[in-house]
């Protein structure tokens, strides 16, 4: 009894003395370059941003990481599928596509990537000269990241808070058919967690509305 009581302490007292491995709470990618990096036509929207500047990239693990960020680059892409009623809300699914987001940390390269499950985007405002798009979705990740290299779930990763704003009127966007040709800027943040867009079982009670919206 002695014996275990000694073992158990000294288990708790590496506990204490030794810091629990720190993970990633968060990595939010800023776009705002001034360059149009988002394109939306027949039914295939995509982000491509090969320049962005160093600034914008912020690595939460759990508090931003201070070393320099180089050469990133941002690539989404994915597939309008169907639009369904939320109250008042016209939203749009989209399935299929994939995630990439590479850049380089004090020196060394690094990436966060990955198959998208599904996307939700709908217009949350529009002017006659400005509209925002906002949108999030579920990835499967792939990583290696600076710091604690610690993504906490790598196969149910959320795209969240992706904003897109354009220097037009989109509130009666046609996500079937319509392209956009105004595309100014993106916000984007990831999340090692689920918490994006409606999980498969959601998704499977829309079906039968997005039958009918096909039939009309």
């Amino acid at each position: 009894m002695l014996r275990r009581t000694i073992i158990t302490t000294a288990v708790l007292g590496l506990m204490v003395a030794l810091p629990a491995q720190a993970t990633y709470t968060s990595i939010q990618a800023n776009l705002l370059d001034g360059v149009p990096e988002t394109d939306y036509t027949a039914g295939v929207l995509t982000i491509d941003s090969a320049s962005v500047p160093t600034t914008q990239l912020t690595l939460n693990d759990p508090d931003p990481l201070l070393g320099t960020v180089t050469d990133m680059d941002l690539d989404l892409v994915t597939y309008f599928n169907y639009v369904f009623m939320d109250g008042e809300t016209v939203k749009s699914i989209f399935t299929g596509g994939n995630f990439s987001l590479t850049f380089n940390y004090d020196s060394s390269p690094y990436y966060i990537e990955g198959p998208i499950s599904n996307m939700v985007f709908y217009v949350s405002s529009a002017t006659p000269s400005l509209s925002y798009i906002a949108g999030e979705g579920l990835f499967q990740a792939a990583y290696e990241l600076p710091g604690s290299d610690n993504w906490p779930a790598p196969l149910q990763s959320s795209i969240k808070s992706l904003t897109l704003a354009f220097g037009c009127d989109l509130g009666e966007f046609d996500w079937a058919e319509g392209a956009l040709d105004c595309p100014l800027e993106t916000l984007m943040t990831l999340y090692p967690d689920n918490s994006a867009a409606p999980g498969p079982a959601a998704l499977l009670l829309l079906i039968p509305g997005a039958a009918l919206l096909r039939r009309r």
